[in-house]
């Protein structure tokens, strides 16, 4: 059990508490670390072919490099010894929101090149189904004749025809390739592939938590609500006779709201070096705010 002195009230948190926002903090900045790594990936892949080819590689090497691994070797510090890493796994890592970010992707892709691929096969299609010229002329020698020169008109209507398909296929190919850029660049794709990472990550820490709880006997849980915290919050603003009870009460359920430390550490100089050392606990950096960097906020102005 932890106890915090804030505002002239106490806040208090579990040992199962502190235990999840531990973890939850640790996830946090994790999701963090991952971003930009990801990032730094997807740019270099520099096209949507090379992301589909690499993506499922890259998503494990990630929740290996920044959940199971790390929550694995963690595992004697809290006193769990006889646990194998392909066992861990087993038990927390799921791939789901990873494997369908990928297959949403990869639909839209198959989706391009199969009209490119449509678009081919009709002009071929017409191609070898065009009109043919038949030889005439008077006579077996103006027969011949005649027939000669159909093939030379055939063989020319040929050469057109493959001008005429060579340049439908590259405006096919043009138009197709253009998707596959667009649904590269577009910022859409980018997110949507990393949340697929960063909620398997999170699943993982939940399993985790999941494992612990079954381990220790007894369920390791915070209840905190991001929504609720923001509703105290926003209240506190805008009633004055309410404003340190309701600022504990959002901080009690949610002590990772940047806002509100930003806004306590500001507004009430008394509790600068309090909020400090609870935000530090989870994850909150006020440097900007030590350092004055960021325009004063008064308590009335927000």
């Amino acid at each position: 059990m932890v106890k915090y002195m804030i505002l002239g009230q106490e806040v208090i948190f579990s040992d199962e508490e502190v235990i999840f926002c531990f973890y939850e903090t640790a996830k946090r900045e994790t999701d963090d670390e991952v971003m930009r790594a990801f990032a730094k990936w997807y740019l270099e892949c520099k096209d949507v072919e090379t992301v589909l080819d690499n993506y499922l590689d890259k998503a494990i090497e990630l929740v290996l490099e920044y959940s199971s691994t790390p929550l694995f070797n963690a595992l004697p510090s809290i006193g769990i010894y006889d646990v194998s890493e392909s066992e861990f796994r087993e038990k927390c890592i799921d791939l789901t929101c990873v494997k369908e970010s990928y297959d949403e992707l990869l639909e839209i892709y198959n989706d391009i090149v199969t009209q490119q691929e449509a678009e081919h096969a009709y002009r071929e299609m017409r191609k070898m189904a065009r009109g043919k010229f038949v030889g005439g002329g008077f006579g077996l020698g103006a027969a011949l004749k005649g027939m000669a020169t159909a093939g030379l008109m055939n063989a020319a209507a040929g050469a057109v025809h493959s001008i005429g398909n060579a340049i439908g296929n590259v405006n096919s190919d043009m138009e197709a390739e253009n998707l596959k850029k667009e649904l590269y660049c577009q910022k859409e794709t980018f997110v949507a592939l990393l949340v697929g990472i960063q909620l398997n990550i999170s699943e993982h820490f939940r399993m985790y938590i999941d494992f612990l709880s079954q381990r220790a006997g007894r369920r390791i849980y915070f209840e905190f609500d991001e929504d609720k915290s923001d509703a105290l919050f926003r209240n506190a603003i805008n009633i004055p006779e309410k404003r340190n009870f309701l600022l504990v009460e959002a901080l009690k359920m949610n002590p990772w709201n940047h806002d509100l430390y930003e806004y306590i550490f500001r507004n009430f100089p008394d509790e600068k070096e309090n909020i400090i050392e609870i935000g530090q606990e989870y994850g909150i950096d006020l440097k900007d705010s030590i350092e004055g960097n960021q325009e004063d906020v008064g308590v009335d102005e927000l």
